[in-house]
């Protein structure tokens, strides 16, 4: 007997199997990957935060943290020794992080 638990969970192994045999390979995140990782950081600030980020967006006339998630990408080239400044690995075991 099918049920509906089991038929989900083969529909959705079915896609991502689908999803992964169609699928380009990765160029990094690429501006929309950036952008929809900003807007997932900007839903879950909390209203002091989002009063800081939108004053400072507003110094580069933007509205969103998406309107400014690829600026590294965008200026990595002309702005030579800037790479390491584009990521931080924090260690899965870390309590926190200091610049």
């Amino acid at each position: 007997m099918v049920t509906r638990s089991s038929f989900t969970a083969a529909a959705a192994s079915t896609l991502l199997v689908i999803g992964l045999a169609v699928s380009t390979p990765a160029q990094a995140w690429g501006p929309e990957g950036h952008a929809f990782v900003a807007d997932i950081a900007e839903a879950h600030l909390n209203p002091t935060a989002m009063a800081e980020v939108r004053r400072l967006l507003a110094t580069e006339d933007a509205r969103h943290l998406d309107d400014i998630s690829s600026w590294a990408d965008a200026h990595r080239k002309e702005m030579k020794g800037t790479g390491g400044w584009h990521y931080v690995d924090i260690p899965l075991h870390a309590t926190g992080y200091e610049a």
